[in-house]
């Protein structure tokens, strides 16, 4: 109310001095929130529909494709295919310059004669929880009866068969012949087998790679005559998978034609000629620059690995874990505090077994080697710690059993109630405790989101995974319940220290950075189409129980990166003091702004070249100047409802100077004739906070003077001086300490 006063008795004058307006506040709406957060209720699962006559299991097996919208994206291509021995793989293309997403599992035929799809995987990331799509086909349509609505809507999946003579079209009737490569192609002389060769399957292969640690290749050779080629790098990218079409030579080998990658066809196809021999497909004539002089040699996937038969219909396969994991537990310790206890179980056989005080006790961390016994039980041999070597290895026989690991024997090292350890990414997957949760749905509209969190803890992030650094908090800092699909979701904490990061995906993976890069010592972590599901956050610092507060950000938004995050940049006011609720507002104010205009018409004028005018003013002002919207950022303070000094200046076109010594540091506002408005905070900042208005040029009229305060709970007394003296200047008032 005191601001609207304000602005009505200047809005008044607008014939005298000029108008101006206030920009009205955004403001929210509740409605836009109650919106979103019943978009962000938990998803249901549609209901099956009614199903249609029986379909035979091999009529569904065969290539299906389809185009779906996306939130940020220009939309999403999946092709879907399902192999005769029982294996499927699903790529979706995003058509956002990424690699296509490629999942992996099995499938068979209902009773009902429905089809249930099981997607297990992502190369070699398996699901925590399969994902299960069961299907209807209907001539040449395959459409989903029951699926997840969060991943593909409330109108599900809809596919439409790839028909054979179109696959093949780009082969023709026989193999195209392949054009002059880089590398002249390598042919290998091949005996003609029998033709009655049975080439439909699927197969994998290894080979080396320049940039990453390898290449594993899946093949797949549908019975409808189409192939996918999916090409795993080992670089946690997104696998590379190519389509075409295959055909059965007269000569018993077999053309593999691959045009393109999904939405891009290729300006000349990929040519390979392969030849079965019992579970072996060979190479025999290839591009050498792509597969080298060795050629591509892939082993069939049996159909028993790639369809094991569950329990019963529509559950997904079993999947197997691997013992090269890590396991843990926390229970109490002698002190009274807690215990981390923590097993490595590494890829080269090599074990780490660390024992993590959760108060001030430093890490006992003893290496040895582990084996698989192969009777369901791993033995562990401890050789030492980091200071010592033991005289007699330790050895530790564990049980497996599922992701659990049961300590058998050595009661004189941990009790009568034994060992248990738990995979650590189940452990990490179960907490349910932490600082904050939130819950975002691909687009999420408050992109970046953003909030205040403590880096730091007692537990070593270096147990969870070797490449982990820093120590983490017991308890995620942020748990994110992410639902939708995105390209990619980005995670970096801003701090003025060191700091590192980890997140536990829904399935279960491990990921940890450091550095952003050299120059930036922050921690950014990025996921590529990430899953639903719950993501477990934690952010370390290099000193143990070391406490780093900071900002943990999330955006899905591609031109948004530590280096141009900017929190500053996202609430753009000045500081202020906390101020006081306002008095009572004034009700005449038509009374007072007549009280403006007579004191206007008597203020006095002051003569060019006469000496200084004085006037002993005490601000007490309440209302913020910054709330009138103006530009100049010298416009801060407290000022008063009206004017503390009115003046005529006769003298068009000389030099005038106002300005304010005061007891405290103080402001100043001066509306000029047209309305002209000059700020004014410190003459030299750091050095001098009294407030100078210099004008050069003043134009004849008259000049209303604001006096404006910093501190609500005290006036500002002084003299306000206004001169033609163009070298005057205030009197030197410094800073507070």
């Amino acid at each position: 109310m005191r601001r609207l006063n304000l602005l009505l008795v200047l809005t008044l004058l607008v014939g005298l001095l000029a108008a101006w307006t206030v920009p009205e506040s955004a403001q929210q709406s509740a409605a836009a929130l109650a919106e979103a957060a019943e978009q962000a209720a938990v998803p249901e699962t549609a209901a099956a529909a009614p199903m249609a006559a029986k379909v035979q299991a091999p009529e569904y097996a065969g290539t299906y494709s389809a185009q779906l919208p996306a939130a940020d994206s220009p939309g999403r291509a999946v092709t879907l295919t399902l192999a005769e021995d029982g294996s499927a793989t699903m790529a979706t293309d995003y058509q956002n310059g990424r690699r296509p997403v490629v999942e992996i599992g099995t499938w068979e035929a209902n009773p009902e004669g429905t089809a249930t799809v099981t997607l297990a995987a992502q190369g070699k990331r398996k699901y925590f929880e399969p994902l299960v799509i069961v299907f209807q086909l209907e001539g040449n349509t395959l459409t989903s009866v029951a699926y997840d609505t969060n991943l593909y809507g409330q109108e599900g999946l809809t596919l439409t068969r790839a028909e054979p003579e179109a696959a093949a079209t780009a082969a023709g009737p026989t193999a195209a012949p392949v054009e002059a490569a880089p590398t002249e192609p390598t042919a290998v002389p091949v005996e003609a087998p029998a033709p009655e060769v049975d080439y439909a399957g699927t197969y994998t292969a290894g080979l080396p790679a320049a940039d990453s640690p390898g290449r594993e290749i899946t093949l797949t050779l549908a019975e409808d005559g189409s192939a996918t080629m999916a090409t795993d790098y080992l670089n946690d990218q997104p696998p590379v998978v190519e389509t075409g079409s295959w055909q059965a030579n007269p000569d018993g080998t077999a053309t593999v034609t691959l045009t393109g990658q999904a939405g891009e066809e290729y300006a000349e196809p990929v040519v390979i000629v392969f030849q079965l021999e019992g579970e072996t497909l060979s190479a025999v004539e290839y591009d050498a620059s792509l597969y080298g002089s060795e050629g591509l040699t892939f082993t069939r996937v049996e159909p028993e690995a790639a369809a094991a038969p569950a329990e019963a219909a529509g559950e997904p396969a079993p999947i197997e874990i691997s013992p090269a994991n890590t396991y843990l537990t926390v229970r109490p310790a002698a002190s009274g505090s807690s215990q981390l206890l923590v097993l490595q179980l590494r890829e080269d056989n090599s074990a780490l077994f660390g024992t993590e005080s959760m108060g001030d006790d430093p890490t006992v961390v003893e290496s040895g080697t582990w084996q698989d016994n192969g009777d369901g039980t791993v033995t562990v041999v401890l050789s030492g710690t980091q200071d010592q070597q033991y005289e007699e290895p330790v050895e530790l026989t564990f049980q497996r059993d599922g992701d659990l690991l049961q300590l058998v024997g050595s009661e004189e090292r941990f009790g009568t109630a034994g060992l248990s350890l738990r995979l650590a990414a189940d452990v990490a997957r179960d907490i349910k405790a932490s600082l904050v949760t939130l819950d975002l749905e691909a687009g999420f509209p408050l992109d970046p989101t953003f909030v205040s969190v403590q880096a730091g803890g007692p537990v070593d992030s270096s147990l969870l995974r070797q490449d982990c650094k820093g120590f983490i908090n017991q308890y995620p800092v942020v748990t994110v319940n992410w639902t939708g699909t995105a390209p990619f979701v980005k995670a970096f904490f801003l701090s003025d220290s060191d700091t590192t990061m980890l997140v536990v995906t829904p399935d279960g993976q491990t990921l940890c950075n450091d550095d952003a890069n050299e120059n930036l010592l922050d921690p950014v972590i990025e996921i590529e189409n990430p899953m639903s599901g719950e993501y477990h956050i934690w952010v370390g610092s290099y000193a143990k129980n070391q406490l780093v507060p900071g900002v943990l950000v999330l955006t899905a938004n591609p031109e948004l990166n530590i280096g141009t995050f900017d929190l500053g940049s996202l609430i753009r006011r000045p500081p202020l003091p906390e101020v006081k609720p306002a008095p009572a507002p004034i009700s005449h104010t038509a009374t007072l702004t007549e009280t403006i205009k007579a004191q206007i018409a008597a203020a006095p004028a002051l003569k060019a070249g006469s000496g200084p005018l004085t006037v002993d003013i005490t601000a007490t002002g309440d209302i913020p100047l910054f709330q009138l919207g103006l530009e100049n950022e010298a416009c801060n303070g407290l000022i008063a409802a009206v004017p503390d000094h009115i003046l005529r200046w006769p003298a068009e076109g000389e030099a005038l100077r106002i300005y304010f010594e005061g007891d405290a540091d103080s402001t100043l506002l001066v509306v000029g004739p047209g309305g002209a408005v000059a700020c004014s905070d410190d003459v030299e900042q750091g050095a001098n906070i009294n407030p100078l208005i210099a004008l050069d040029n003043a134009p004849a009229g008259p000049y209303l003077i604001w006096v404006g305060r910093f501190n609500p709970d005290a006036p500002v007394t002084g003299q306000l001086t206004v001169t033609s003296d163009a070298a005057a200047v205030p009197a030197v008032l410094g800073p507070a300490q």
